[in-house]
């Protein structure tokens, strides 16, 4: 399109939008309106007489548990009661033994169903993470606490 014909396009859509108001603005002038639109209310002693049905207003009381409400009060319920907190988990691994040795360290563990296992520092047993390694306790992360387990020593062994 050239200079011209982009003219000669704004100047047809605005003849279009100013031709589009006045016919617009024509109709609703000269649309018949109902004459029941254009009266005033009846009063209500004029609807009395005229056996109308008129609503009638409640009494004021009807109303006071609006403005009696509390308009600072929160916008939110209140807080559920606290829950109890849960009891801690009990560890079911028991340690049996250390192994450690520069640059290497394990430990032994009886599982609550009675493996032995061995495990290094960062593995997990019975969901607990194994921190530390010294000889003859272990360190562990279990429930967000942190636990030392000691070998258990058991009589008559030497």
């Amino acid at each position: 399109m050239n200079l011209y014909s982009t003219k000669r396009a704004l100047w047809a859509a605005g003849v279009v939008l100013a031709a589009s108001i006045v016919g617009v603005a024509a109709f609703s002038l000269f649309w018949p309106v109902g004459v029941d639109a254009w009266q005033a209310a009846p009063t209500p002693e004029a609807a009395e007489g005229a056996g109308s049905t008129l609503q009638q207003v409640p009494p004021l009381p009807r109303y006071a548990a609006i403005w009696q409400r509390d308009l600072r009060r929160p916008l939110y319920d209140e807080a559920p009661p606290a829950v109890a907190p849960r009891p801690r988990p009990a560890l079911r691994a028991r340690l049996i033994g250390t192994a450690v040795e520069p640059g290497f360290a394990c430990a032994f563990f009886a599982t609550g169903k009675g493996k032995t296992v061995t495990r290094g520092v960062g593995e997990t047993v019975e969901g607990a993470e194994i921190k530390s390694i010294s000889d003859g306790s272990v360190t562990l992360l279990f429930a967000g606490e942190q636990l030392t387990l000691n070998v258990e020593k058991k009589e008559g062994r030497r």
